[in-house]
């Protein structure tokens, strides 16, 4: 069995090397400061743990908006790259889907980037998700 722990700013730097699986852009630096900015605007992160070493970790806010409605954003889903395919993954959406409706929310919501064709089909495929728009961004100059 699993076992989940909430990542704080103590514990934090255990994930690294699985945010960085998924961010490749973030330095250690970034990454301990974006976090505490996140965690203020109501950011979380969980682990997924098997016999005590970190497998998946999970970024996630409850929100609400007109759009979703009541709902958990998953903003971070990585699973260890040499651990992928071996039920972690699903383990954690399992367990998101219980903190969403302890929370009494709608869906979990996310985005995924078009090239990642793998994610889609766990997500669609494993875990019935549909996929229903675009999502759209433009960079600023500042």
């Amino acid at each position: 069995m699993y076992n989940f722990k909430k990542i704080d700013n103590e514990n934090l730097l255990e994930t690294f090397p699985l945010i960085t699986q998924l961010r490749t852009d973030i330095s250690e630096k970034d990454c301990v400061s974006l976090f505490k900015v996140m965690q203020s605007e109501g950011y979380q992160m969980i682990a997924l743990t098997d016999h005590g070493v970190i497998k998946a970790i999970a970024g996630f806010k409850i929100q609400t908006n007109f759009y979703n409605k009541k709902h958990l954003f998953l903003y971070d889903l990585v699973t260890e790259s040499s651990d992928r395919s071996k039920g972690y993954g699903n383990a954690m959406m399992t367990y998101l889907e219980e903190i969403a409706l302890k929370h009494q929310c709608i869906y979990i919501a996310l985005e995924s980037g078009l090239a990642r064709l793998d994610a889609h089909r766990f997500y669609e495929d494993k875990n019935n998700f549909d996929k229903f728009c675009y999502s759209f961004r433009k960079p600023l100059n500042t």
